[in-house]
């Protein structure tokens, strides 16, 4: 359950990278300061990013440490999830600075998608969210069926 004092990211938006890498925050998402921080790592399947609230990082550290894995895989998942990590902090525009090396394995560059995943949000490239979520229909159609929406 999210705490009600938290963001609840929702919707999707799309948006232009700059050739620095900078993108600008959907103000729906950002508090009233500059400055927000967030945390970036990339999916591990390379297709987009996940950008969360440090709150929400420390989370999936625990959700490792949780899981069923022998000991050496939850701190080697640990040690490579937080090695991918990059903190972002916004500016006076409510842009952050993607770092390269996570644009270049997500494939970013230019047209990209803000889309909201509840306690974090993803930053796809716009033609593979747009993929990506035309694959997807059925299985959230059946999902939403599945509990009554």
């Amino acid at each position: 359950m999210i705490p009600e004092a938290q963001t609840l990211f929702a919707g999707t938006f799309e948006r232009s990278m700059d050739a620095k890498k900078r993108v600008a925050v959907p103000s729906a998402w950002l508090g009233k300061k500059e400055g927000e921080e967030f945390y970036v790592v990339p999916h591990p399947t390379g297709e987009f990013l996940i950008v969360m609230p440090p709150e929400e990082l420390r989370r999936w550290e625990q959700k490792f440490m949780e899981s069923d894995l022998p000991p050496h895989e939850q701190r080697e998942a640990v040690r490579l999830f937080f090695a991918a990590a990059h903190k972002l902090s916004t500016d006076g525009q409510g842009r952050v600075l993607l770092p390269e090396d996570h644009c270049e394995e997500a494939g970013l560059k230019g047209a990209v998608v803000f889309a909201g995943g509840r306690s974090r949000f993803e930053v796809w490239d716009k033609d593979r969210y747009a993929a990506a979520a035309a694959k997807a229909k059925d299985t959230y159609r059946k999902a939403a069926l599945a509990i009554g929406l």
